[in-house]
């Protein structure tokens, strides 16, 4: 009886002293999790699906401003963004029907403030005997931080996006070895070509790379991560563009280095910078031919008149020839003298309103006479066009000078065209002819001083013809091809035009 009684006795202290380390290791637990509770840093809270929050941790209290207490009177509508109410609204009518147990949401919180933050919520739902929804026990990380860097890189990306689709210069996004990843509406006119296009063809399909610059920019690039220049871009025509390029190194979204290259259209630029060079070459010549003309002209005339004079005599008929060569000759030296002496005029010109197509009819029989010795055609298409401010001896040296050049570049046959219209609020006067052509090296040289194609030519005609030009304000422009050669001189209208 003792036995049993002692070995009963053991048994129970045995259970007792198992039970004391059970609810202590329960106590330590217990104390684990409210630890674990109140010093987490995401907002922690219990809800009874029937009467809503049962508990919630200092994190969720401080993240929407209120209390413990007025949280537990409070249901989940009334701090929830009226945007996101309806989506949260759906996820507990599939909960209420059995159909989810857990769900994360992104949504909008409303502190007591009024302030909005962004909170990302995680639910896990526990349910009764019955599998009715009892317990929620929901975990809430404040995410405002991210959304605003989200929001503010959306911006970025937005504000980059209106730029490089909106800029009047041309942008291209490369990676280091030339791959096109994208191209921006202005370059795809500039070189004639769609994104895709400049995508498949790459860097060395639009940029010439038998230009010396290009190589050293790119050796610049990869040295400083930058360069600026000018090179030759390809448009899809084969035709080279001048343009003046950037470009810089960054690190896009996904940490690949790219390059950007901004591209801008200089051909302007350069033809400005031309004519600003031939027009000081003219103020050069003209400073030459005031200095020395005069004095050149008077020994002339003299040797001209001595020389007409040996070869009236009796004694020189045989020499006769000769003599006339001499003076011949003498005359063209006396013409190219003239010319220069033009360039040297600088007194302005008097300008007085006047029809230019007037001009050009008091013209024509002298230019139709020349055009049919030749065996060659004219037309005339004079256009209805407003009075220019003009100087008529001017203007018809440059019309007859234009209109022979062109009857020289034709064979027989050949037709001359001479044109007046409108254009671009523009007075154009169009003189074409139907010659071989000039090539792209010679445009870019007319106008220079001395300089012809013609085995007799002095090179000051078409000299004079932009200097009168730029006398009257007006431009000279150049075409080209195989077909024959227009050019086209575009003078301003008058504010005040009678």
């Amino acid at each position: 009886m003792n036995e049993a009684y002692l070995n009963n006795y053991s048994a129970e202290e045995t259970i007792q002293i198992q039970l004391e380390s059970l609810r202590k290791k329960f106590r330590e637990s217990q104390i684990h999790l409210q630890t674990i509770f109140d010093e987490a840093i995401i907002g922690i809270v219990l809800l009874n699906y029937e009467t809503g929050i049962s508990l919630c941790n200092p994190a969720f209290q401080e993240m929407l401003g209120y209390s413990e207490n007025e949280l537990k009177t409070m249901n989940f509508r009334e701090f929830t963004h009226p945007d996101d109410l309806i989506k949260e609204l759906e996820i507990y009518r599939k909960v209420t029907e059995s159909k989810i147990d857990k769900y994360q949401l992104e949504k909008r919180y409303i502190r007591k403030d009024k302030s909005i933050i962004w909170g990302r919520l995680s639910l896990t739902i526990t349910r009764n005997s019955l599998d009715k929804p009892e317990y929620v026990i929901g975990m809430v990380e404040n995410i405002t931080q991210r959304k605003l860097a989200e929001e503010s890189l959306r911006e970025s990306e937005e504000q980059f996006r209106n730029l490089f689709e909106n800029s009047m210069d041309g942008i291209c996004i490369t990676k280091p070895d030339g791959t096109i990843i994208s191209a921006n509406p202005a370059i795809c006119e500039m070189l004639g070509m769609t994104e895709g296009e400049i995508c498949a063809v790459g860097r060395k399909g639009i940029v010439d790379f038998f230009d010396g610059r290009v190589s050293k920019l790119l050796v610049e690039r990869e040295q400083t991560g930058k360069f600026k220049g000018e090179y030759y871009a390809i448009h899809k025509s084969g035709k080279r563009i001048p343009v003046e390029a950037t470009s810089k190194f960054y690190w896009n979204s996904k940490g690949e280095k790219v390059a950007s290259v901004i591209s801008r259209d200089i051909t302007d630029r350069i033809k400005t910078r031309q004519e600003i060079d031939r027009l000081d070459r003219l103020n050069l010549i003209g400073q030459m031919a005031a200095g020395i003309g005069h004095e050149i002209r008077n020994p002339l005339t003299i040797v001209r008149g001595y020389l007409q004079l040996l070869g009236s005599k009796p004694e020189n008929e045989v020499q006769r020839p000769t003599f006339d060569l001499m003076i011949s000759e003498l005359d063209r030296a006396n013409s190219i003298i003239t010319e220069f002496l033009s360039l040297a005029r600088t007194k302005q010109t008097d300008l007085i309103v006047q029809s230019l197509n007037d001009i050009l009819h008091n013209l024509y029989p002298l230019i139709e006479a020349d055009t049919y010795s030749q065996n060659k055609q004219i037309c005339f298409n004079p256009g209805i066009i407003p009075n220019l401010e003009l100087n008529k001896n001017e203007i018809s040296q440059l019309v007859l000078n234009l209109a022979r050049n062109g009857l020289e570049a034709m064979k027989e046959r050949g037709r001359l065209t001479i044109a007046t219209g409108l254009e671009n609020e523009k007075v154009v006067l169009v003189i074409e002819d139907e010659g071989d052509g000039i090539s792209s090296e010679e445009i870019e040289k007319i106008g220079t001083p001395f300089y012809t194609t013609k085995d007799n030519g002095t090179g000051l005609g078409l000299t004079t013809c932009f200097k009168i030009a730029e006398a009257h304000n007006a431009k000279i422009d150049v075409e080209s091809s195989p077909k024959g050669t227009k050019f086209l001189i575009a003078f301003p209208i008058p504010s005040i035009n009678p």
